[in-house]
């Protein structure tokens, strides 16, 4: 019987981000029989999401650790993290955003095949002076980089002088059995929203554009799923714009599919991006997409297929492709963007990243 490799996964929370639900979703479906996992969250289980949590502790060859970070730069954390590596014994380190930076310094003089997601494009992940210690790791292959998408492994390539062989591309997975249709809902929402609410996914710029849109659909409806920093700002805002009865802010949710299925599209309206999680997920459902044309939106979507852009942060441009959306939703063309959407999303399953991430797990575990 073959012995199970050991992989440590660290980030700094197990909270409702994208990169949490990547990290959730590998140790859900890497195979049981094959690898024992640790996963460690740098802050303690009160910052976790604690459906995250449940899954990963749920399953039978993985366990978590919380290491209680404190504010700033925790360097307790340095002994900490160097303990778990010295009794755990991994085969592979994958890290996750700024908890990259803590493991290279805990991981010095231990020989340890690391590997680090890229969860953003890469002047955005991370502040200048852990971008410089990365790029030392990076650069002395001690390190591997993965990127999630085309546009972020350009991105990587640009910021710390690498080349795209250094680099593996592996794009985020989604479980699409949990966002495929099944019996035809009541459609509740015209757009819907999925996502933090922070100044990167812009829904101030969905809100100003929804409330122009109501000038000539008056009783069109948005759904905003999501929980941040922006949330009484919006708040205000939907005050402010007398949009009670037409918008619903429902806070973090963790039954994500039950939402898209009663709506007929997404709203992908973020300033900048390394992925779209939330927008492959939506495209599953069959929904069709309204975006920002971003270089991510661009690789992961095509204008009149499986949805419509918009200019980036522009009212009247989103305003004008709601506009348009709503004139042809139920018609020929709408069902066309949604066979469209569904058929692009297959392109993104859970299984091909897994298999991915269990390829390169392997090689740097043997190498």
């Amino acid at each position: 019987m073959l012995m199970r490799k050991k992989v440590m996964m660290v980030i700094p929370t197990l909270g409702g981000g994208g990169a949490e639900r990547i990290v959730t979703d590998l140790v859900r479906f890497l195979p049981q029989n094959r690898w024992d996992i640790q996963v460690v969250s740098l802050y303690g289980r009160n910052f976790g999401n604690e459906y995250f949590i449940s899954q990963i502790e749920k399953t039978e060859h993985a366990k978590v650790v919380f290491l209680e970070k404190q504010n700033g730069f925790d360097f307790s954390l340095i002994k900490k993290l160097r303990k778990i590596i010295k009794g755990y014994q991994p085969d592979v380190i994958h890290t996750h955003l700024y908890a990259g930076v803590y493991m290279i310094v805990a991981s010095l003089f231990l020989d340890k095949r690391m590997l680090h997601t890229v969860h953003n494009i890469a002047e955005q992940e991370l502040p200048r002076v852990h971008r410089k210690i990365m790029k030392l790791s990076y650069q002395s292959h001690k390190l591997t980089p993965v990127a999630i998408s085309k546009t972020v492994l350009e991105s990587i390539c640009k910021m710390y002088r690498l080349k795209e062989r250094d680099i593996k591309l592996i794009y985020n997975g989604i479980d699409r059995g949990q966002f495929i249709k099944g019996e035809i809902e009541e459609t509740i929402y015209d757009f819907i929203v999925i996502g933090r609410l922070a100044p990167q996914k812009n829904p101030m710029l969905v809100l100003k554009a929804f409330s122009k849109t109501l000038e000539l659909f008056p009783d069109a409806k948005l759904c905003i799923c999501g929980d941040g920093q922006l949330r009484q700002t919006l708040l205000d805002l939907i005050g402010e714009y007398g949009l009670e009865k037409n918008v619903e802010l429902t806070g973090y949710v963790t039954n994500v599919s039950d939402y898209l299925k009663k709506s007929a599209y997404f709203v992908f309206a973020s300033d900048f991006e390394g992925f779209g999680l939330a927008m492959i997920e939506a495209m599953a459902a069959g929904l069709p997409v309204i975006a920002s044309k971003t270089d991510v939106a661009v690789e992961l979507m095509t204008e009149g297929n499986e949805g419509y852009f918009c200019l980036i942060n522009d009212v009247e441009s989103l305003s004008g492709v709601m506009k348009r959306c709503l004139s042809v939703k139920g018609s020929v063309i709408y069902n066309r963007l949604c066979k469209n959407a569904a058929k692009r999303a297959l392109q993104f399953d859970i299984k091909n990243m897994v298999a991915a991430y269990e390829e390169l797990y392997g090689e740097l575990a043997n190498g």
